[in-house]
């Protein structure tokens, strides 16, 4: 029995030993309940924290840090040279990285309403992007019948992605100003056929799982036009018409209309073309009720933070002229 004991123990000794630890690497860190990006967010981690590795799965760790286990993008864990673009400056100031149930934290949802309300878009469409949660049980199979007698894994090996020097992940302000951008594009009219969305979805994300940005949570939504047209907003959110969606006859097409408005969420192109340009557009300052909310979660602002919004306010809008009128 004695025997036993320590041979238990000193198997326990050799696990707890081995368990490999890593660290934040970007300004944030999305934790998720499953290892994919459409799973739900759990929390985020700031840079810097420490964590355990539990095990690895393709892109994905499986983590613990303290009661917290889910799953982490391994790029978060890979340090990158520092970019220095207005938003990751906004991204590196303190904010509130507490998740509420919707899966969203403080600070991404702080920036998505003011933003919402200075583009004027529609108020419901924050709600609409929180309740759009790809159905994971259904995506599942509907990979394993795409997949069916194709080596997907053996493919990707034949294909090595270009590296790049585009940040690989989008800031709180970044994904905030994203979603109030796309709150305007959808006050043309959200198309309600949810079948019809769910399958927009599945199809493009079998795409973004085969990029470099798979930890990336796209979501697909259909606009009620006729014009023929997609719109790619920051932080991954991805408008296709019904006009386009008439004109395609295969999903081969849709995943190459699909892929080409992925490419350039995942290469910043907007925000990249606006950060050369600067247009110097005059507006009220986006960020008054954004402040207080700070204020009012002892946030302080420091003066970088303060001379910086100004100048990202007048990005904003240029980039928003840019997704909308090309």
């Amino acid at each position: 029995m004695k025997r036993t004991l320590i041979i238990i123990l000193f198997l326990f000794s050799i696990c707890l030993f081995s368990q490999e630890s890593a660290i934040v690497q970007r300004d944030r860190a999305i934790v998720r309940n499953g290892p994919g990006s459409f799973f739900q967010i759990l929390a985020e981690l700031e840079k810097g924290t420490s964590f355990t590795i539990i095990e690895r799965d393709n892109g994905w760790l499986q983590i613990q840090k303290n009661e917290l286990e889910g799953y982490v993008s391994k790029k978060a864990t890979v340090p990158r040279k520092t970019s220095d673009d207005i938003f990751s400056k906004m991204g590196r100031q303190k904010t509130d990285l507490r998740v509420s149930r919707h899966g969203m934290s403080a600070g991404v949802k702080g920036f998505a309403t003011n933003f919402t309300k200075k583009f004027d878009g529609s108020p419901i469409f924050l709600n609409l992007y929180l309740q759009q949660i790809l159905d994971a049980r259904a995506y599942k199979n509907f990979k394993k019948e795409t997949y069916l007698g194709f080596n997907r894994k053996a493919n990707y090996k034949k294909f090595i992605i270009p590296s790049t020097e585009v940040k690989d992940y989008f800031t709180f302000p970044e994904e905030g100003m994203g979603i109030g951008i796309a709150s305007r594009i959808a006050s043309l009219g959200i198309y309600g056929n949810l079948a019809l969305t769910e399958y927009v979805n599945q199809v493009g994300n079998i795409v973004v799982e085969a990029t470099d940005v798979y930890d990336i949570n796209y979501k697909f939504f259909i606009l009620d036009i006729d014009e023929v047209n997609g719109y790619s907003c920051p932080g991954g959110i991805v408008f296709i018409t019904l006009g386009m969606l008439k004109m395609i006859r295969t999903e081969a097409e849709l995943a190459c209309v699909l892929a080409h408005e992925i490419a350039h969420v995942a290469q910043h192109h907007g925000m990249l073309e606006m950060e050369e340009r600067k247009h110097h557009i005059m507006a009220d300052n986006a960020f008054g009720e954004m402040e207080e909310e700070m204020d009012s979660m002892g946030i302080a602002q420091d003066e970088e933070f303060l001379s910086v919004e100004a100048e990202m306010e007048e990005l904003c809008f240029s980039i928003y002229e840019t997704i909308v009128n090309g």
